[in-house]
């Protein structure tokens, strides 16, 4: 009980550390950056940024990372509690939720590093922490198991990290291919990212079935509703492409929800299909019939 008590709160430690050794980083770089009359985001993370037309605008980053910080941080405070040992979701959770934050520090790292081993470092490292997020989401048996109280509303931090991280894998590796030299006339690349869109899509729709969980897909509309905004009048067709996208994950986190998969509560599966009878009943009761049938021939 004690270590099991030990581990919760090392987890708790790790998950608050790195959230504050984040923003204490950002916030560094932040400074560093305004002195040199530069904006927030360091010139060679920008240029890339800037290359890639399925960036969302910074603005949404702002609002999505600071929901998901927060709760994540009040969901390992939660497991950590004494009330919650015997909690076997929070037990097998715990691995997953002091890896993903492990490498959230390792992110912000990268990130402050004005140079093209940061670029990559960053992106590759977004990309492989979405191994732990959606680790971390089956763990809590998310979509699966339904649950009352704390624990049912820090499942939706959860949700919204792990959708935002898929997102941000495909964005991840677009940035890694531009970081490397791929460059497209700008009609191939109006092309090319509408692909890059579609693969997207398909990627959050296929995930989100799987999950059977709707709050997984409020990052998806919210970065394509970011997307549309940002390409409106450069980009109309990548623009179009992205309020489509936005308006189709709306529709069915709408008809998710309506639908009774609340606040990914998963859903009581009733199976109201009879059991069959054991085989030796089935065959007692043929026979049973075979020889009533006989019976009244004879008669």
């Amino acid at each position: 009980m004690k270590n099991n008590l030990f581990w919760r709160i090392a987890t708790a430690a790790v998950v608050v550390g790195s959230v504050i050794g984040t923003y204490a980083v950002n916030a560094s770089t932040i400074r560093s950056s305004r002195r040199k009359g530069q904006d927030a985001v360091l010139p060679e993370h920008e240029e890339v940024q800037d290359a890639n037309p399925l960036i969302p605008p910074g603005a949404l980053f702002g609002i999505i990372w600071p929901f998901i910080y927060t709760g994540t941080t009040a969901l390992s405070i939660h497991q950590a509690l004494p009330s919650q040992l015997q909690n076997q979701r929070y037990a097998k959770s715990t691995p997953w939720l002091a890896a993903s934050y492990v490498l959230n520090q390792l992110f912000g790292f990268f990130f402050a590093s004005d140079t093209k081993t940061g670029v990559v470092g960053a992106n590759a490292t977004t990309m492989l922490n979405l191994i732990p997020a959606l680790g971390l989401h089956q763990s809590l048996e998310i979509g699966r198991t339904p649950v009352k109280g704390v624990e049912k509303w820090l499942r939706i931090p959860v949700s919204v990290y792990a959708g935002w991280l898929t997102a941000a894998s495909v964005l991840g590796a677009t940035n890694l291919l531009i970081t490397a030299g791929w460059k497209e006339k700008p009609g191939k690349a109006a092309w090319w990212a509408g692909g890059l869109l579609a693969v997207t899509d398909g990627l959050g729709y296929w995930v989100s079935r799987r999950l059977n969980d709707p709050i997984y897909m409020v990052p998806f509309v919210a970065a394509f509703s970011g997307i549309a905004a940002k390409q409106y009048g450069k980009n109309n067709l990548l623009a179009g492409m992205a309020g489509a996208s936005a308006l189709g994950f709306l529709s069915l986190l709408v008809k998710d929800l309506a639908n009774g998969n609340q606040l990914q509560l998963g859903e009581a599966r009733n199976d109201t299909t009879p059991e069959p009878a054991p085989a030796a009943e089935t065959n007692e009761a043929a026979y049973t019939a075979l020889n009533q049938e006989q019976a009244a021939g004879q008669s």
